[in-house]
């Protein structure tokens, strides 16, 4: 005979099967839904990663823009500086599509403030969730790109200046590569003549006679006629530009009022003796909303029997009035390396013994009741991206 109470102890009441099956359920529940949640986290940081990686990028496209203004020879797909604007665009990502938004505000220096906003939906948000979003915030400098090819070249020989666009610093950008030595100068839009350049000494070697209607960057060698005598080693250019701020409380960060009609520049030589008149040429400008007058002016060596010493004097600007209610004529000057005075290169008063072309020989021009504005020095730690410092010129 069988013992019932025995018997009671083998298998499982239905119940207890139930309660287990149910203990599953419940355990097949949460790992289901923490597959869910985690598979939505890794979506969430890819999306994030993602955005970031695309931000990124769109805030490096757009520093690295091609020119300050487009040019003929621009490419069409390169960013340019001046077009810059706010801006709102798609673009499709491994998983989800992002929006972006571009917001440029000027800055009161030289440049831009650039605002990226990155926003995507992610599949788990309803249509009245707000959408996930990340921004991004940076500046841009209104430095010509061409400025910093300066520091990837390697110096010429003997030359420990580094070189723009493999050429002498001195040369002015407006300034067109001809040949492998020679550059090309069109100090006047509608003039007929021309200076070539040397690339590499930066000094003046002829001056040429082209069709008036050329543009500097559509003259060829073939295009030259008429050039004089090759001037002797050591003539230079002294170049530069003259800014307007004519209110009381001149800024000269943000000089830009319309130049003076009839203003030009002239250049004094008291050493060498021999040196014949320099020639000077001035014209007004319009760049990317940038209103200036440029000039540039030649001072050819008389001769180079004797050992050169190079040239003296005082430029000026000519066409003012240098009195009460009229105008007042500062430089933009500072001892940029430190020496305690004011060398060639940092536009002094009185040039002495300059033996090299010089460039941002730079004025300003404001109304004669008001002082010569301090300005500020270079410092990048203080995103101060130029010298804006000025000393009185004129009247003496």
């Amino acid at each position: 005979m069988v013992n019932p109470v025995r018997r009671r102890r083998h298998g499982a009441s239905l119940i207890e099967a139930l309660v287990a099956m149910l203990v599953v359920a419940f355990g097949l529940m949460a790992v289901t839904s923490m597959q869910g949640r985690l598979r939505h986290s890794g979506d969430a940081a890819k999306q994030r990663t993602e955005a970031t990686r695309l931000a990124q990028a769109e805030m490096q496209r757009l520093r690295n823009f091609a020119a300050i203004t487009r040019e003929p020879n621009t490419p069409s797909s390169s960013t340019v500086y001046a077009e810059l604007a706010d801006n709102r665009s798609g673009l499709d990502g491994s998983s989800t599509r992002y929006t972006i938004e571009r917001t440029v505000r000027p800055l009161a220096q030289a440049g831009l403030e650039l605002q990226l906003r990155l926003s995507w939906r992610d599949r788990s948000l309803s249509e009245d969730d707000a959408p996930l979003s990340l921004s991004w915030l940076s500046a841009v400098a209104a430095a010509d790109p061409k400025l910093l090819v300066a520091a990837q070249l390697p110096p010429d020989d003997g030359v420990p200046a580094r070189r723009t666009l493999n050429r002498h610093p001195a040369i002015p950008l407006a300034a067109q590569p001809i040949d492998a030595e020679r550059s090309v100068l069109k100090p006047l839009d509608g003039g007929d003549w021309v200076w070539l350049l040397d690339r590499r000494s930066g000094e003046v070697l002829q001056r040429c006679r082209v069709n008036a209607s050329l543009r500097a960057s559509d003259i060829r060698a073939t295009d030259l006629s008429d050039c004089g005598s090759r001037m002797a080693a050591g003539s230079l250019l002294l170049s530069g530009h003259v800014r307007f701020a004519l209110g009381l409380q001149p800024n000269p960060e943000l000089a830009n009022d319309a130049p003076l009609a009839g203003v030009s520049v002239t250049l004094q030589i008291s050493q060498p003796l021999e040196t014949a008149t320099p020639q000077c040429a001035a014209q007004a400008r319009s760049d990317a909303g940038e209103r200036y007058l440029a000039y540039h002016c030649v001072i050819e060596r008389a001769t180079s029997e004797r050992p050169w010493q190079g040239w003296s004097g005082r430029s000026l600007l000519s066409g003012l009035r240098l009195t009460p209610g009229g105008q007042r004529v500062c430089r933009y000057s500072d001892d940029f390396d430190g020496d305690g005075g004011i060398g060639n290169l940092e536009h002094p008063l009185d040039y002495a013994g300059v033996t090299e072309s010089l460039t941002q020989q730079n004025f300003l021009v404001i109304a004669f009741e008001a002082p010569c504005p301090l300005g500020r020095r270079f410092d990048l730690a203080l995103s101060q991206y130029r010298n804006s410092r000025t000393a009185n010129h004129q009247p003496f």
